[in-house]
């Protein structure tokens, strides 16, 4: 009616049991056999493990590398996230808007083609062209904590191809929520044509309606404060007809305007 239990061998870093019952009855419920792994198998499942280790206790090269490469990733993040919450931050205070630009105003004062009595370095150029033109630009800045700091303004004119001059706006500063008108006065003296644009150039005068584009180029820059931002550039082209200057129209007329801005 009782149990004796006791080890029946002896094997290398394991250890076995047995039981013998005497009488009926159920055998007694035993414990789960503990299994001993030599030193040998302790030290290779080190050596393995220390290789999926990270940043635990493992001591080999890779441990520390990858140490390094994740304090790298969670630096680079945190900069991500701490740039990501300024920026938006300084969205939300400043609401920044961007700057309009528009032709308001062509006048010509001066538009005529007469001949070449100065010579010419051009040796078709038989006459040359002479005009006097005025431009309103207005500049709407619509933002209200942030100005505009304008390196330059470019103003170009053309025909058919050929650039006939341009004129530069000195540097001026464009405060919050500001409206500015800059006017600009292009002259084109004696400008050689050759024979076939003054050909074309007379035929449009006689016809009253003269094709031409204008080229605004805006230089600038963003000003909060003592901060200036890099220059951007901002381009407005303006396709258009007008009529020449005559005695009823000293500054002539604009018959129609087409106008588009690029960045």
């Amino acid at each position: 009616m009782s149990s004796l239990i006791y080890p029946v061998a002896h094997d290398e870093g394991i250890m076995h049991f047995s039981f013998v019952t005497k009488g009926s009855g159920s055998p007694p419920l035993l414990p789960t056999p503990v299994t001993y792994s030599s030193a040998a198998e302790r030290r290779k499942r080190r050596r393995g493990s220390g290789t999926h280790r990270c940043c635990g206790t493992g001591r080999g090269v890779g441990g520390v590398c990858c140490c390094i490469f994740s304090s790298i990733c969670a630096f680079l993040v945190a900069c991500i996230v701490i740039l990501g919450i300024t920026a938006l931050i300084l969205w939300l205070v400043l609401r920044p808007q961007a700057p309009h630009y528009s032709v308001q105003q062509i006048q010509f004062q001066k538009f005529s083609v007469d001949a070449d009595q100065h010579g010419s370095n051009q040796q078709q150029a038989t006459s040359v062209l002479n005009a006097d033109i005025q431009l309103t630009i207005e500049a709407n800045n619509p933002n209200k904590h942030i100005g505009i700091l304008y390196d330059s303004i470019t103003t170009s004119a053309s025909y058919a191809g050929n650039e006939f001059g341009n004129v530069v706006i000195p540097p001026f500063y464009q405060g919050h929520h500001n409206i500015t008108e800059v006017t600009s006065q292009l002259k084109i003296v004696n400008y050689p044509l050759t024979q076939t644009i003054a050909s074309s150039l007379l035929t449009d005068i006689a016809n009253n309606s003269v094709p031409f584009r204008v080229r605004t180029s805006v230089k600038a820059r963003v000003k909060i404060g003592s901060y200036k931002s890099f220059a951007f550039w901002v381009h407005v082209t303006c396709n258009l007809s007008f009529s020449p200057p005559t005695s009823s129209k000293p500054n002539g007329a604009v018959i129609n305007k087409s106008c588009q801005l690029t960045r």
